[in-house]
């Protein structure tokens, strides 16, 4: 009876073999649980200095630890960061970096089908050249 119901099963067309499992409420409790520190501080430092490029579909990594050194935080190592965001459901932009016009390397990072990997990138060099800074002030 059991291997009926499973060989007559049907399996939804945007099921992937590979990929992750959905997020469900049930899987949410149960990661909140086990949230590492590092895991925990990263969340914070991604609320706490949330701006354009720092947020929940795009993340300068280079930007968020800037203003976390200004503020005397740590952030995680290299290995431990991409682990996290990783899991967080964040991808590294092709070739992982942007050079900017002031020559310096930002790591970067964004969430796919929320945000295209060619609008991050033009939502970084737009903030790094200073453009949109004061967008949301209304004088």
């Amino acid at each position: 009876m059991l291997v009926r119901m499973l060989l007559n099963w049907k399996v939804s067309a945007d099921f992937n073999p590979s990929g992750r499992a959905p997020e469900t409420d049930g899987l949410l409790a149960m990661r909140s649980l086990h949230i590492s520190d590092d895991r925990d501080a990263i969340e914070t430092l991604i609320e706490k200095h949330a701006c354009k490029v720092i947020g929940p579909d795009l993340l300068d990594v280079t930007e968020l630890r800037k203003l976390a050194l200004l503020d005397g935080e740590d952030v995680p190592q290299a290995r431990v960061l991409s682990y996290i965001l990783s899991d967080m459901g964040y991808t590294p932009i092709p070739n992982r970096k942007v050079k900017l016009k002031d020559r310096s390397n930002h790591y970067v990072w964004f969430r796919q089908g929320r945000i295209e990997p060619q609008n991050a990138l033009e939502i970084i060099k737009k903030f790094s050249e200073g453009g949109g800074d004061f967008d949301d002030i209304p004088f």
